[in-house]
């Protein structure tokens, strides 16, 4: 017999928005992030369509992505992920004025 209640949807407890997704990758812009999961194969995991303005990625799989790219998991800088992602117009600028 059914109560009323709804069961939580486990899948909905692992999912990210953008906000979080851009914090864990170091700042990458939803652009990039777009173009990266639109390339074929995709650089980026792909998001989750919650509604007609919302988008979500699971947890995991961003995680995962992470940790496959060291300078990632190590620094968390946006100009590491495009360069592992295989962006070339990516420019790099060393600390303390050095070039």
């Amino acid at each position: 017999m059914k109560t009323g209640k709804r069961e939580p949807n486990r899948e909905s407890e692992d999912l990210i928005l953008l906000g979080a997704v851009r914090d864990i990758v170091g700042g990458v812009s939803y652009s990039t992030l777009r173009r990266w999961w639109l390339k074929d194969p995709p650089l980026f995991p792909r998001p989750v369509r919650l509604g007609p303005r919302r988008i979500a990625w699971n947890r995991l799989s961003i995680l995962t992505w992470c940790s496959e790219r060291p300078l990632i998991a190590r620094r968390g800088y946006g100009a590491a992920a495009a360069r592992d992602a295989g962006a070339s117009n990516t420019v790099m600028v060393a600390k303390g004025g050095e070039s």
